[in-house]
């Protein structure tokens, strides 16, 4: 097993994944098995993006695979208060300039409207999502998109979000190769 593969499962058997940031941002995001689903929780701190009011964290974007179903969402509250606030959405296609999502997958994201929305740097933003288990918890692409009076920023990292379930061999075929190799483990009994 590559060693990512052992972090990964690490990671999610502690339910908790941190990522330190290279430049403006440090994610942390934990991970709630429910039963029925589970909740990704992102901590989002701005650790120098912006100058102030206004500026700094406006967007957070996870890629999942198209299949994946939000079924519950808490957005952050604004940083400033009314009439800040923030919403979550889906897309496969760009927005403000960021990547389109590669085929079968789509954006999960929480945006920020107005400048009171804005996480200036030092302050943190709380998001989550719970999807149903239609999809597996694994490494996937994070963005930040940071404001800076009326231009964007995207900062890319890995975090841990939703992923392609691997299909299950089905049962007959499976009962197909143990036959097959009980025959083969017969035949090596005879010699």
């Amino acid at each position: 097993m590559r060693l990512w593969t052992v972090c990964i499962l690490v990671a999610v058997a502690l339910g908790t994944i941190a990522v330190p940031a290279l430049a403006g941002y440090s994610i942390s995001t934990t991970l709630d098995d429910l039963g029925y689903g589970y909740r990704y929780t992102y901590y989002v701190y701005n650790i120098n993006e912006g100058w102030g009011y206004g500026s700094g964290l406006d967007g957070f974007f996870v890629l999942a695979p198209e299949q994946a179903n939000v079924i519950a969402y808490a957005p952050p509250p604004s940083a400033y208060g009314w009439p800040g606030f923030w919403y979550i959405n889906e897309a496969s296609t760009g927005y403000f300039g960021w990547p389109v999502a590669p085929a079968g997958s789509k954006w999960i994201y929480f945006w920020g409207a107005g400048g009171e929305s804005v996480y200036p740097a030092g302050s943190t933003a709380v998001m989550s999502f719970t999807t149903d288990k239609t999809t597996l918890p694994g490494l996937t692409t994070g963005d930040t998109v940071g404001y800076f009076g009326g231009s964007y920023g995207l900062e890319q990292y890995s975090v841990l979000g939703p992923t392609a379930q691997v299909p299950e061999a089905p049962a007959g075929l499976l009962c197909a190769l143990a036959g097959v190799m009980g025959a083969c483990l017969r035949r090596l009994k005879r010699r």
